[in-house]
């Protein structure tokens, strides 16, 4: 569990700074299983008052954007395909 608040905390970290550092999302949307996502997601929303979806749309745009929101509507749901994601 200390993994998770460790990962939601430098989401919020990355969030917070003047421009956002892309760096730290990419580290945890790309190196975590669909498992600690989830986990990360459900801690995030509790530490931040938003959830990472709504971090991903104000802080991030174009095919950036696009890739994190794929990897987070994939995490949260089962039931997406990821080809749903990308059209």
């Amino acid at each position: 569990m200390l993994l998770v608040y460790t990962l939601c905390n430098a989401l919020q970290a990355g969030e917070k700074q003047l421009g956002t550092d892309e760096s730290v999302f990419n580290t945890v949307l790309c190196s975590r299983s669909r498992a600690q996502l989830k986990a990360v997601f459900q801690a995030y929303k509790k530490v931040a008052g938003h959830d990472i979806e709504d971090a991903i749309k104000n802080e991030t745009s174009g095919t950036l954007r696009d890739g994190y929101l794929a990897v987070g509507m994939t995490t949260a749901c089962v039931h997406v395909p990821v080809t749903d994601t990308l059209l």
